[in-house]
């Protein structure tokens, strides 16, 4: 039986602590990406409370800064839904009280939540755009909408995310022609040959080209 030279010997060793020399260079590569030299996050001390008292001088009291129909341009629902649906979640969803935490400090109110939530679906906003108005961050803003979607589902599933039945059609069709009715002496004139009104029984009337 043949043993293993000397110089196989040395071989093996060098090889093997060339491996162990690349380890430690990715290692400590690696240490210094996650470690001490990397940029830690700077925390924001938002003030929440003032963003709330913002908020609710905006909208919520008795003479805000904008009416009912800004409001409904702003948010996509009017004001009495917005607060009958922050009713609702409130009771529905833990997540959406007010509450403390170990250091004293007040969490955002529900309406502050229900307002990023919305804001989000109605006009697109990206959840960092809230940082300033909202004093909320966009970790929280995300948040709001995905609990804001799940305890809607939940509670409006069966009543509302159905098909729409000849009923609803027809009130759809009533709400429909009462914003947006115009008067033939309104319409522009490129516009009255191509458009036709077609009633049907027992339904609203519309325009069909």
């Amino acid at each position: 039986m043949e043993f293993p030279t000397n110089s196989f010997l040395q071989d093996t060793n060098s090889s093997s602590s060339s491996d162990n020399d690349t380890l430690e260079f990715f290692e400590k590569a690696y240490n210094e990406l996650e470690g001490s030299n990397r940029p830690k996050k700077k925390m924001v001390d938002r003030d929440r409370i003032h963003a709330n008292e913002v908020l609710i001088e905006d909208y919520f009291v008795e003479n805000p800064v904008y009416n009912a129909e800004m409001f409904r341009d702003h948010f996509r629902l009017p004001k009495d839904l917005f607060l009958k649906i922050v009713g609702y979640i409130e009771v529905s969803k833990e997540w959406f009280q007010e509450y403390y935490d170990g250091m004293g400090k007040r969490s955002f109110t529900p309406t502050q939540k229900f307002t990023s939530a919305i804001r989000q679906l109605a006009i697109s906003n990206p959840p960092h755009q809230f940082d300033e108005y909202l004093a909320m961050s966009d970790r929280t803003s995300r948040e709001c909408l995905q609990f804001f979607c799940h305890v809607i589902i939940k509670l409006y599933a069966k009543e509302f995310l159905r098909k729409p039945t000849r009923h609803d059609i027809a009130c759809i069709y009533a709400a429909h022609e009462a914003r947006w009715h115009l008067e033939w002496r309104n319409c522009p004139r490129e516009l009255r040959v191509a458009y036709f009104r077609v009633t049907l029984k027992d339904q609203p009337s519309y325009l069909k080209r």
